[in-house]
């Protein structure tokens, strides 16, 4: 059986933000998230070209659909003249 303990909580972000800052750091999140599974897949290739790599690459098109669905929510915000509230937390854990 593997058990987990979550180590630390971290509180990314929790603000009402302007359509242009709430873009700002979904477009950083979202973009960072992306090139970190493009990295992974890559050094996997390199050691292998012949490996699995179908879970990064599920991983890379579904941030990059999150990518476009959040700029579609942001782009409505700025026409409506609305705010964003973006709550972001990051959980550490490690498993024994």
């Amino acid at each position: 059986m593997v058990a987990t303990q979550i180590i630390q909580k971290v509180q990314l972000v929790e603000s009402e933000l302007t359509a242009l800052e709430a873009a700002d750091i979904l477009k950083s999140l979202i973009h960072e998230s992306i090139n970190f599974n493009k990295k992974r897949r890559l050094k996997l290739l390199i050691g292998n070209e012949n490996c699995d790599t179908s879970e990064l690459s599920n991983n890379i098109q579904d941030l990059s659909y999150e990518k476009k669905s959040a700029k579609e929510i942001i782009a409505e915000a700025r026409r409506a003249g609305l705010k964003v509230t973006i709550k972001a937390h990051l959980e550490i854990s490690i498993e024994h």
